[in-house]
């Protein structure tokens, strides 16, 4: 889900994201902080930064 051009965590609800996170699949999120918070008990947060034109950092958080 790109949730980049909703405007509010209401919003976000509002497109049926509780019932794909209430599935028990993997549910991935572009722009997660559009939701207000958390999504669910347990998700990963994988963060990519581009340092130049060739390097790339990514970093892994599990939180549960």
């Amino acid at each position: 889900m790109d949730l980049y051009r909703l405007e509010t965590p209401e919003a976000a609800w509002g497109v049926g994201l509780e019932e794909l996170f209430d599935s028990g699949d993997w549910v991935w999120v572009e722009w997660p902080e559009r939701l207000g918070g958390p999504p669910a008990s347990a998700f990963a947060w994988v963060h990519l930064e581009i340092l130049g034109p060739e390097s790339r950092e990514i970093r892994l958080y599990l939180l549960s």
